[in-house]
C-alpha cells in the first residue's frame, strides 16, 4: 500500500433544498428575481437538509476502507460526491485515477438496452476505447455468468442478473478505485463468495476499495480501516474493530454513563438486599463441589475486580443502558484458575458475576470471541443455548448478584483472541444492552494438533474399501 493519498475530503458537505410543495419551488424560483428588479430581499421559500457537513479524510493508494453508518447517515450520498455522480455544496473533494462504482442496483443502465450495449456504454463513459472495451467483453459475460442473457434488454434482468452485470462490468475496467454500495447484498451466496475473491485480488493488485455494508464482519475481514458516519458527519475513522463497536453501539444501545456514580448510587440498597440473601441447599453444594478459588469466586457478592485481571484487555469497548453491572470475570482451563492462555482441545469455563440495579424479567447472558482483526468465531447465549431446566429466563430484582458460566472449547488455530462478554433484557425478541464489554479479555490460543484454516470444525477422513 502506497502512502500517496488518492482520495481527499477537507470540509465536504452536501446541502439539498426541501420544499413543501411544488408550488413553493415555483415561487422559489420566481420571487427572488423579481425581488432583486425591485432592490428588495425575500426569505427562501425552502429549508436546508444537509446530508453531509464538514467531513474530512485522506485514503491512501491501495487502501480497503468500509463506510459504515446507520440509514440516512450519508453513506450514499458521500460514495455520490466521491464519484462524480452528486456535485458538492461546499468543500473539496479530490479523486485521482478510474473509478468504477456499483452505487446502486443497475444505476446508469439502460433498460431499454442490452447487457452488452450497456457494457459498452459504461466504458466510454470511463474514457476506454470501443476496441478494448470489446476485447473484454467476454470476460465480462465469463465473470457474470449471464450466457447469451447478454444480449436480452436489461429491463428483463432479475435483481441477480443485475448485480452479476453491475460488478462484472465494473470489475473489468482496470480501476484504480473501485466503490461498492450494498450491491452485493442481492446476488446470491455463491456468486458473494466469487466478487469477494475478486475484490481480495484487486487489493493485492494495489486497487483502492470503498466498501458499504451493514455487516460488521465482512468490514473485519476485508477493511483495512473504516469510518463512521451519524447524520451526515464524520463521527470516527480507526481500525475496523473499534469502529464497528461504535456502529453497533449507534444501532443497538448508548455508552454508559458515569457507572461509579452509578454504583455508589444504589450501593447501600444494593447490600441491604444482598444481606437479606442466603444460597439454597443446591447452591451450596455447586459451591462445595467446585475448586476453591471458583467457590470463592461464585460466594463474592461485592468483588469487582474485572480490570485486575491478567487477560483484561485495556482497550474494551463497553456500552449499555446501566440496567445491570458486569463486575468482574474469572476464566478457567484445564487445571489452571485465571489463565490467560488456553489449549484448542481442552475445556474451558467463563464466570461472569453480574450486579442488576433494577429488576428485570427476561435477562440475557452472553459472550463471543473474535479474532485480533475483529471477524466474529463463535458465542452463545443464555437465551438461545442455556443448559437449564424450565424457562429460559430467571427474573431477577434490583441488587441481586448473578454469577453465570460459559462452557466452550476454543478449537481455532493459534494466535490471540478477543472475548467479549454482555447481559441484555430481551424485549420479545428485540435484545436491549445493559451492560456489554467487547473485546474485554483477551487470551491466547495454542493448538496442539494438526489441523487446516482457523476453525477446527472435528472433519477427518475415513477410507472405504472399494469394490
Amino acid at each position: 500500500m502506497s502512502s500517496e493519498p488518492i482520495i481527499t475530503a477537507a470540509g465536504l458537505g452536501k446541502c439539498y433544498q426541501i420544499y413543501e410543495s411544488p408550488s413553493e419551488r415555483l415561487k422559489q424560483m420566481l420571487y427572488p428575481r423579481a425581488a432583486r428588479l425591485l432592490g428588495r430581499s425575500v426569505d427562501p421559500r425552502f429549508r436546508e437538509f444537509w446530508a453531509l457537513r464538514g467531513v474530512d479524510f485522506c485514503i491512501s493508494r491501495g487502501e480497503t476502507v468500509g463506510i459504515l453508518g446507520r440509514n440516512g447517515s450519508g453513506k450514499t450520498t458521500l460514495l455520490q460526491v466521491l464519484c462524480g455522480t452528486l456535485p458538492h455544496s461546499e468543500g473539496q473533494c479530490e479523486v485521482s485515477g478510474r473509478v468504477a462504482a456499483l452505487l446502486e442496483l443497475g444505476a446508469g443502465f439502460k433498460p431499454e438496452f442490452t447487457g452488452r450495449e450497456n457494457v459498452l456504454i459504461n466504458s466510454a463513459i470511463l474514457g476506454i476505447p470501443e476496441g478494448q472495451a470489446r476485447a473484454r467483453m467476454q470476460q465480462v459475460i465469463d465473470f457474470s455468468e449471464l450466457g447469451d442473457v447478454i444480449d436480452r434488454p436489461v429491463k428483463t434482468y432479475s435483481s441477480g442478473m443485475y448485480v452479476r452485470l453491475a460488478f462484472s462490468a465494473a470489475i473489468h475496467v482496470s480501476p484504480d478505485i473501485l466503490v461498492v454500495d450494498e450491491a452485493l447484498a442481492v446476488g446470491d451466496a455463491r456468486f458473494q463468495a466469487k466478487c469477494f475473491r475478486r475484490i481480495n485480488e484487486m487489493k493485492e493488485q494495489g486497487v483502492t476499495i470503498l466498501f458499504v455494508t451493514h455487516a460488521t464482519e465482512q468490514v473485519a475481514m476485508h477493511c483495512t480501516r473504516a469510518l463512521l458516519l451519524e447524520h451526515g458527519r464524520l463521527l470516527e475513522d480507526g481500525h475496523p474493530r473499534e469502529v464497528s463497536n461504535h456502529y453497533l453501539d449507534l444501532l443497538f444501545g448508548k455508552r454508559s454513563r458515569d457507572r461509579a456514580a452509578l454504583a455508589a448510587d444504589g450501593g447501600e440498597a444494593i447490600r441491604k438486599v444482598l444481606a437479606s440473601k442466603t444460597p439454597s441447599d443446591a447452591e451450596q453444594s455447586t459451591v462445595m463441589q467446585a475448586r476453591p478459588e471458583v467457590a470463592e469466586f461464585i460466594n463474592d457478592s461485592f468483588g469487582s475486580g474485572f480490570t485486575s485481571r491478567i487477560g483484561y484487555h485495556d482497550g474494551e469497548y463497553r456500552w449499555g443502558n446501566g440496567g445491570a453491572e458486569i463486575l468482574d470475570y474469572l476464566l478457567v482451563a484445564g487445571d489452571r484458575v485465571e489463565s490467560a492462555n488456553l489449549f484448542a482441545d481442552e475445556d474451558a469455563e467463563l464466570y461472569m458475576r453480574v450486579r442488576f440495579t433494577r429488576d428485570v424479567a427476561t435477562p440475557v447472558y452472553g459472550f463471543a470471541i473474535k479474532n485480533i482483526g475483529g471477524l466474529m468465531l463463535s458465542g452463545c447465549n443464555s437465551r438461545d443455548q442455556s443448559v437449564d431446566s424450565g424457562s429460559r429466563y430467571r427474573a431477577v430484582s434490583a441488587g441481586e448478584v448473578v454469577v453465570c458460566c460459559f462452557k466452550f472449547r476454543p478449537k481455532v488455530d493459534s494466535g490471540n483472541y478477543l472475548v467479549s462478554i454482555g447481559i441484555s433484557e430481551d424485549h420479545s425478541g428485540d435484545l436491549s444492552a445493559l451492560d456489554r464489554r467487547y473485546d474485554s479479555i483477551l487470551v491466547k490460543v495454542e493448538r496442539r494438533g494438526p489441523y487446516f484454516g482457523m476453525v477446527d470444525i472435528g472433519a477427518y477422513c475415513q477410507l472405504i474399501h472399494a469394490v
